[in-house]
């Protein structure tokens, strides 16, 4: 099993790790007294604000954003630029630790922002990171990497290369490099950041270091260095109180003790971990625990347990990594490169302008003395064309922004429609799938349950993953529709094959498909072609490229769609296949943005004596669209 690492908070470290503020080593009942005993509104209180919220940053403390907050308001009221990009930040990372990243990046953005219009070079490279920092968490690692390595150019430019500031980016771009699966590139990056805070003793970065390095090694399955890592980090983060560490350290204890055959131990540690992340709100760290943990009960033969931590664990991903907060966090970064090119082509328009009229002053007066009539004539004729060109260009920036707005408002209303059909899809499916489960446990068949229970949640899974994408490959699509087959495969008298091919396909991991787009159709196929047959039921789904477009094949032996329609009219003489219909409305949504337009259609296949002996859908997706 390949478990995907959750990095560390470290964003925050550049206010608390790094200990480069007022607040380094000041208790919080200190800091608490000095809040209130100083009563003015100013940029003292603002500080002391600040400092509470970064002393107590992986606290997930509620008083961090009211403090925060508060901070924020004086330094409006009083105009104190530090105090408000700092305050942002604050705020910023409250809702980051509780994986709130759609009001972290607001926050974020802003105090970026603010830093760049002063060129606050050392508050532009917290706000880097801690951009960076939420790309990673939202699987844009590729730009999260981009920011990172500006802030590390940045600190090297400046004579802090062997600073603590540096060891908190080494340790994102770790965090970054792991997220890509480049565990030993990632190892090398968290060794870096060990060795500088060895030398400067600082017990919290060492502790964050161990754990990274010990998770990589247990990502590379090297358990045991990856044991002598950990419980190091360990026992630094108990000593300390690092309860944000801890629910990290004890997952990847408990995933290599798993694999020393240790169970029981195992799943102690794993348990504890979910104690100690709901406890500190980790929700990420909680999620990642909630699956492994479910994997373990299952092979374990606890599948009351497994079936409970899977609903879990389905809960928390649907949380964290909902489909408008995605949203939310791209609108929000948009915006503001947005606003930040505008300000670029406004000052390049003020340089123009100054420019423009400084040469036209030379000439003025060149003219002038020359000839005034024909200078005249000239500074007429220049004004003019002058301001046909700004009227021009005026009218055609209106057009692109129009045009820009009708084209965004058309893909939103057709991803919403898309994503309205396919949460209609499959109710049934697992009623019938639940039922099934059922079976098995009153047959007191707990082999066949928890095995059954395995595919199902794994399917269950897959699908919540694949609705929240526009693409899937073709590589992951066979998966999901190899684990519902094998699913539905139960609901027969093993007279129900299945095979899935594919043909001229150099590469099934990068050759997309739309999502959820093919099991509608095989569950027809299965639905009411095979249920109803007699004797052997077979289906054969193929995938082959031919001259840039791919052809899908779902055949079947079945009934035929004539006899099952009557059969459907005999049961319910209301029927109608939605799961047909909706394909078909959502071909027609999916064509509106496509060159080449997806094509379907069916084949009734027959004997010699005009006999019904199934069904072919064919469909053909143009890849170069």
């Amino acid at each position: 099993m390949n478990y995907a690492r959750i990095t560390t908070q470290i964003l925050i470290v550049f206010f608390s790790f790094l200990f480069v503020n007022n607040a380094a080593g000041q208790p919080t009942d200190l800091l608490l007294k000095k809040i209130e005993n100083y009563k003015k509104r100013d940029s003292v209180k603002v500080e002391l604000l600040v400092d509470y919220c970064v002393a107590n940053t992986f606290s997930n403390s509620d008083k961090n954003l009211e403090y925060a907050k508060n901070a924020l308001a004086i330094s409006n009221e009083i105009n104190y630029g530090l105090g408000k990009i700092r305050s942002l930040n604050c705020i910023g990372n409250y809702y980051y630790q509780q994986a709130i990243y759609d009001k972290a990046t607001y926050y974020y953005t802003n105090a970026l922002k603010k830093s760049e219009e002063t060129n606050d070079v050392p508050n532009i490279v917290i706000g880097k990171s801690n951009l960076a920092s939420i790309y990673n968490r939202t699987n844009q690692q590729q730009k999260a990497l981009v920011l990172f390595k500006e802030a590390d150019e940045t600190m090297v430019k400046n004579g802090l290369a062997n600073s603590q500031n540096r060891a908190a980016i080494l340790t994102n771009i770790g965090g970054v490099y792991s997220s890509l699966k480049q565990h030993e590139a990632a190892i090398g990056y968290h060794q870096k950041t060990l060795s500088i805070c060895e030398q400067m003793k600082i017990p919290f970065g060492i502790a964050i270091a161990t754990v990274n390095i010990g998770e990589e090694y247990v990502s590379l399955k090297a358990y045991k260095k990856a044991e002598v890592y950990l419980n190091q980090s360990k026992a630094i983060s108990e000593k300390e109180g690092y309860e944000n560490f801890l629910g990290q350290i004890y997952k990847n204890l408990g995933i290599v003790y798993w694999s020393n055959h240790s169970k029981s131990k195992a799943i102690a540690y794993l348990e504890k971990a979910m104690k100690v992340s709901e406890k500190v709100n980790e929700q990420n760290e909680l999620l990642k625990t909630a699956e492994i943990l479910q994997q373990y009960y299952a092979d374990n033969n606890d599948y009351k347990k497994a079936y409970a931590t899977s609903l879990k664990a389905l809960a928390l991903n649907k949380s964290i990594n909902g489909v408008e907060k995605q949203k939310t966090i791209t609108e929000t970064n948009t915006k503001y490169e947005t606003e930040k090119k505008e300000i670029q082509i406004k000052s390049l328009q003020k340089d123009k302008k100054i420019a423009a009229l400084n040469s036209q002053s030379q000439r003025n007066l060149i003219l002038i003395l020359a000839i005034l009539f024909v200078s005249v004539l000239l500074i007429i004729y220049f004004l003019f064309n002058r301001f046909k060109i700004k009227k021009q260009n005026e009218y055609l920036k209106t057009k692109l922004v129009e045009a820009e707005k009708t084209i965004l408002a058309e893909k939103k209303a057709a991803q919403s429609e898309l994503k309205a059909f396919k949460s209609q899809m499959n109710p049934h499916f697992f009623y019938n799938a639940l039922n099934t489960v059922q079976s098995y446990i009153l047959s007191n068949d707990k082999k066949m349950a928890i095995g059954y229970l395995s595919k199902f949640s794994s399917l269950t899974r897959s699908i919540l993953e694949m609705t929240e994408k526009e693409t899937v490959s073709i590589a992951e699509e066979i998966k999901t529709l190899a684990l519902y087959l094998d699913i539905e495969k139960a609901r027969f008298n093993e007279d129900f094959e299945f095979e899935i091919t594919t043909e001229n396909i150099p590469d099934t991991e990068q050759t997309k498909i739309p999502s959820m787009f093919l099991q509608p159709f095989v569950e027809n196929a299965v639905k009411h072609g095979l249920l109803h047959k007699e004797g052997t039921k077979k289906l054969t789904v193929h995938f082959s490229i031919k001259n840039e477009i791919l052809e899908i094949t779902i055949a079947d032996n079945g009934i035929g769609r004539e006899k099952s329609g009557a059969l459907n009219a005999i049961k319910n003489k209301n029927h109608k296949s939605f799961a047909t219909e909706a394909m078909q409305n959502r071909i027609d949504i999916l064509n509106r943005t496509r060159k080449k337009p997806i094509k379907l259609d069916y084949t009734d296949k027959k004997n010699t004596k005009e006999q019904a002996i199934g069904t072919v859908v064919n469909i053909e997706i143009p890849l170069n669209i």
